[in-house]
């Protein structure tokens, strides 16, 4: 056989191992992704492609060192793929290494300025470290590239409430709202907000109680239930408030010491929002 044809082949086998083990992942079958991977990878050490895929597919599975190693690679041999470093970032940031992630999403962003996903995470990034300033600059320049996306106007209310901004952070969880009803991250931080924000006129407990029964009936985690103990107490139901709050402890892992201090608050007959104002 020529050696063109015989490349061709291999090339031809490689792609067919990717698309494969693409369609184990979109199938949930992490582990036989993980075989056409590697499969592909012994044919072909070098394949970028192959490499991204393992990677995510590694990350996907809990193996993030093996993921990085991947990634590191794939950098290597081709530098100036801006999704590259975008995902080498992310991955570091989920790993906790911030500093590195920085560089890397910054990385990215100096080969793709128009890179919107390397904004939004690199705003969490930002966040994550306390400097809410540069993260409201970074989902700001999201919201510039795509306009209106869900999930970056709910970033953006969480750093403007982070930054005391809360009457901005309503109206903008208000904007996911109306993009999205059944956003149930939104509803309970809106309800969270309604119930304890610094300007008495802000608060709406009804409002909060609804919207965080919402999110509590998509799921019911102990946060979530801290939020609708606290709207119910700020209304002045006080014993709907005390058997919320103890359902919110018992399903905290662990046990949060903040839901017990409530808890002692509505036995008091305190809501959250008066224990706030007089501290």
């Amino acid at each position: 056989m020529e050696p063109g044809v015989k490349d061709s082949g291999r090339q031809k086998s490689i792609k067919q191992l990717i698309d494969e083990g693409l369609e184990c992942g979109k199938e949930g079958n992490n582990a036989k992704a993980l075989e056409k991977f590697d499969e592909a990878i012994r044919l072909d050490p070098d394949n970028v492609l192959a490499l991204s895929c393992r990677a995510v597919a590694r990350a996907r599975g809990g193996e993030i060192a093996l993921a990085r190693r991947d990634l590191m690679r794939v950098v290597e041999l081709n530098p100036d793929c801006a999704d590259c470093w975008y995902e080498l970032g992310r991955l570091n940031m989920m790993d906790g290494r911030l500093d590195v992630a920085r560089n890397e999403l910054g990385r990215c962003l100096f080969i793709d300025p128009a890179h919107a996903d390397a904004y939004s995470t690199m705003a969490a990034l930002e966040q994550q470290s306390g400097r809410y300033r540069e993260a409201l600059n970074d989902i700001s320049q999201a919201l510039l590239l795509r306009p209106d996306y869900p999930s970056d106007l709910h970033n953006r209310a969480v750093v403007l409430a982070s930054l005391g901004r809360q009457a901005e952070a309503i109206k903008v969880y208000e904007s996911v709202l109306n993009h999205v009803p059944s956003s149930a991250g939104t509803l309970n931080n809106l309800a969270w907000l309604l119930v304890t924000a610094d300007t008495p006129s802000l608060r709406d407990c009804h409002r909060a109680i609804g919207l965080a029964q919402k999110a509590v009936a998509a799921y019911r985690s102990g946060a979530w239930l801290d939020t609708l103990a606290a709207a119910h107490a700020e209304c002045g139901d006080f014993q709907k408030a005390i058997e919320i709050e103890t359902e919110a402890y018992s399903l905290s892992r662990p046990p949060n010491p903040a839901f017990k201090r409530r808890l002692e608050l509505y036995r008091r007959g305190t809501s959250y929002a008066d224990w706030l104002d007089a501290h």
